[in-house]
């Protein structure tokens, strides 16, 4: 691999690569491998006629592509690389009268069926310029979820999914409070600290527990935030945000719950027991039992 100074950048559905050094006739190397891999990948390229009839001594470093209706643009100048898909089938709202390559929201205008395709070809573009030249990618990108996923995250503007803690720090500042070794804010900075769940147990950051976020039964780490409320994390994501200690609990039995508990449930559960109850069902009597305990209990808070 030819080790090179820089790094990757995703912003809608282009693709940035910026050399740390100014170095032409080196990225001109990179942009024709970006080229070649688009062919292999079955794109139909040739220059951009536009720029070969008006300035044909750039043309050299500006391209156009196609395949089934995914479209590219890509150029390079100085220390810079810019690869932009687009698509011309779907104008939506506010189009631009020259075409998909000038509209804004790109990725919002692909139609369903291609999102996923073209993801595949950033994620494709991104994968040989990280494992052939060493680019680094940037920290929208950098995550313990897969490539593919991350793009699409950005694509979609969802830039805090997947990074709660990352999230928690864009609203209050890494040194605003004392962290502990997690990076949450530490005991120290809590004035009513120890906190206790629903059944009575201290809380610490990092314990597991379980939540009804929006009637559904969620599972993940509790970790402390601001005021007296905790946060519910999984898979890097906040599940229940701004929570009191008392809605976590523990669960013995999550497959036993009911997935999720909706307006008048707790009538419905009180007869489902019964029914249990006559039925000598001893295993969901007991799970319904606490599950109708805690929901009366938190309504009762």
């Amino acid at each position: 691999m030819s080790e090179r100074a820089g790094y990757l950048h995703v912003h809608d559905m282009s693709v940035h690569v910026w050399e740390d050094t100014v170095e032409e006739k080196g990225i001109r190397e990179v942009y024709g491998s970006i080229l070649a891999g688009l062919r292999g990948r079955g794109f139909a390229t040739r220059r951009d006629p536009d720029v070969e009839r008006r300035w044909p001594t750039l043309a050299p470093w500006n391209h156009v592509g196609e395949k089934r209706g995914i479209e590219f643009h890509a150029n390079t100048s100085g220390r810079h690389i810019e690869l932009s898909f687009f698509q011309n089938v779907n104008r939506g709202p506010n189009p631009n009268s020259n075409g998909g390559r000038y509209d804004f929201d790109k990725f919002a205008r692909l139609p369903r069926y291609m999102r996923l395709h073209a993801v595949a070809e950033v994620v494709a573009v991104l994968e040989k310029l990280r494992l052939n030249y060493g680019y680094a990618l940037s920290a929208a990108l950098r995550s313990s979820e897969p490539l593919g996923r991350a793009v699409l995250r950005v694509q979609e503007g969802r830039l805090d999914e997947g990074d709660a803690l990352g999230a928690f720090n864009r609203s209050w500042s890494a040194d605003r409070f004392v962290r502990g070794p997690d990076g949450w804010p530490a005991k120290s900075e809590f004035k009513s600290w120890p906190y206790y769940d629903r059944d009575g147990i201290e809380l610490q950051s990092g314990d597991v527990r379980y939540a009804r976020v929006d009637g559904r039964l969620v599972r993940g780490t509790a970790h402390p935030g601001v005021n007296g409320q905790w946060f519910l994390v999984s898979h890097g994501e906040s599940l229940g945000s701004h929570l009191h200690a008392k809605a976590l609990f523990r669960c013995e039995h999550p497959e036993l719950e009911p997935r999720r508990l909706v307006l008048g449930q707790p009538e419905r559960l009180h007869r489902e027991l019964e029914k249990l109850t006559k039925a000598r069902s001893y295993r969901r009597v007991a799970a319904v039992g606490a599950t109708l305990a805690r929901l009366e209990s938190g309504a009762a808070a």
